[in-house]
């Protein structure tokens, strides 16, 4: 127990940096940037839950406060797929430590068990970001027992179990079929950049229209309330047809031992598996990815001497495509305004498909 949680300590120390602040030349730099990310962090924490407890409110006007539940359950959801699918090869199969750890005298099951556990606390962090705040909100107005949280923190435990199995499963395949493709890493980082467009056009072109059908109807508090219970009911019972997990989850907070067993059941045996998958296939798989294949055709040419532009232009465009966490981070701004204007510009010209009578 105690190798494992020093394993799980010296993850999480390299995955953030944490120990580049001992370093005196950029300890400064690195302190900085630490405080820098903290601060932007409680300000997301805080507009997550400025939106949650608004949305808190409607929900309990309109009589559907367990969608704060099921919403939060299926975004965190989504965030926990979007970190997860780039990261769990890096972290099962593509272990950087992994001769480091194989020259030590530490058991492979020790070992498989950090990384999982290490994989985890990545996303607790995103799933309890938007799970946290909606079950907090969701028991402060409907006046939960305490029997609710203990639910409530079992079921924020075992959330990410089920994408971390899925993810695993996707990464590791995806892993075996590029294993010989010289761009991996880059096409790892586009599929990861797809799912993130995906949902944020879904995402946009409910907000956009929300706000187009909202200013139709103008200050008339009621039919805006009609008009967000509708929305709130639709959004609902889509989720639950498509995601029934969610469903069982919110059944179970509110009482019903059957969904939550069954809940339960669908995290825990796909994890199960992994964790029996990842223990058989740990160093065949490690070791595997060490492997490198090159042409045996060798062919003599004349070496071109390019533009020094443009030879720093190529490097930095591979390095930033090969980088999820880049492209997500600096791609976000051009990518986020182009989904809103062609959403905006598809929704605006069918709003006579949303009359405001129909909701009055």
């Amino acid at each position: 127990m105690n190798k494992l949680l020093k394993l799980i300590k010296i993850d999480i120390i390299h995955s953030y940096s944490i120990n580049k602040l001992n370093k005196k030349h950029n300890a400064k730099r690195k302190l900085g940037s630490l405080i820098a990310t903290l601060i932007l962090g409680l300000f997301l924490l805080c507009f997550i839950a400025f939106i949650v407890i608004s949305l808190g409110v409607i929900c309990k006007q309109t009589n559907q406060l367990d969608t704060l539940l099921i919403l939060g359950y299926t975004l965190g959801t989504v965030l926990c797929f979007t970190v997860t699918i780039s990261k769990a090869n890096g972290f099962l199969f593509e272990a950087r430590d992994f001769e480091l750890l194989m020259s030590m005298p530490i058991s492979n099951k020790t070992i498989v068990f950090s990384k999982l556990c290490s994989l985890l606390i990545l996303n607790y962090l995103g799933f309890g970001a938007v799970f946290i705040p909606c079950l907090i909100v969701y028991g402060v107005l409907s006046l939960a027992s305490i029997g609710f949280y203990i639910l409530g923190l079992i079921a924020f435990l075992v959330g990410p179990f089920l994408v971390v199995a899925v993810c695993s499963f996707i990464s590791y395949l995806l892993g075996l079929l590029l294993r010989r493709t010289k761009f991996k890493s880059i096409i790892m980082s586009m599929v990861s950049l797809l799912i993130f467009i995906v949902f944020m056009l879904f995402y946009m072109s409910f907000v956009v229209k929300t706000s187009a059908i909202e200013g139709e109807l103008g200050n008339d508090f009621n039919a805006i309330m009609q008009l967000y219970g509708d929305m709130i009911k639709g959004l609902k019972e889509n989720i639950q047809t498509y995601y029934p997990i969610a469903k069982f989850l919110s059944e179970g907070l509110q009482g019903n031992l059957v969904s939550y067993l069954i809940y339960l059941v669908i995290m825990v045996i796909p994890f199960a598996l992994l964790v029996l998958v990842v223990s058989k296939n740990f160093l065949k798989a490690n070791m595997r990815s060490k492997n490198s294949s090159s042409s045996k055709n060798y062919t003599f040419k004349d070496q071109k001497q390019e533009n020094k532009i443009v030879a720093i232009f190529k490097r930095d465009f591979k390095r930033f495509i090969s980088s999820t966490n880049q492209m997500l981070n600096i791609g976000i701004g051009p990518i986020l305004s182009t989904i809103l204007v062609v959403v905006m510009a598809i929704n605006f010209k069918n709003i006579e498909c949303f009359p405001a009578a129909h909701y009055i």
